[in-house]
């Protein structure tokens, strides 16, 4: 019996070749509990009575707190993902720096390195 050759442009084959999001979610940490979300906003208003606590506290989050959760559970502040992000596109052959990222707020869901799941 032949055996069938591989079909290296399956939709199988495709996926197996693509590379896994290195984060599962955007994320914000308030008072040590890490909230997620598909985007930030979301993450921010899964924290209890967010309309509560005022303006000031959502513009300390955002500017100091929000991040994302990688594959394996681990909250990292922005600047953390912006490094990881770049040296992932490095590995991948492209020609990427830190400053690349962390200066475009969308990188990661434009670039495929978050999980595209409902939360």
């Amino acid at each position: 019996m032949m055996e069938q050759p591989t079909n290296f442009n399956s939709p199988e084959t495709l996926e197996a070749e693509k590379p896994k999001p290195l984060f599962r979610s955007a994320a914000v940490k308030y008072k040590g509990k890490i909230y997620e979300g598909k985007t930030h906003s979301d993450a921010v208003n899964k924290i209890p009575n967010r309309f509560a606590l005022g303006d000031a506290i959502y513009d300390e989050l955002i500017s100091r707190e929000m991040g994302y959760v990688t594959q394996d559970g681990t909250y990292v502040k922005r600047e953390e993902a912006a490094r990881l992000i770049a040296e992932q596109m490095q590995r991948e052959g492209e020609d990427v720096s830190v400053e690349d990222i962390s200066t475009e707020s969308n990188y990661l869901n434009k670039s495929g390195m978050i999980e595209e799941t409902e939360q």
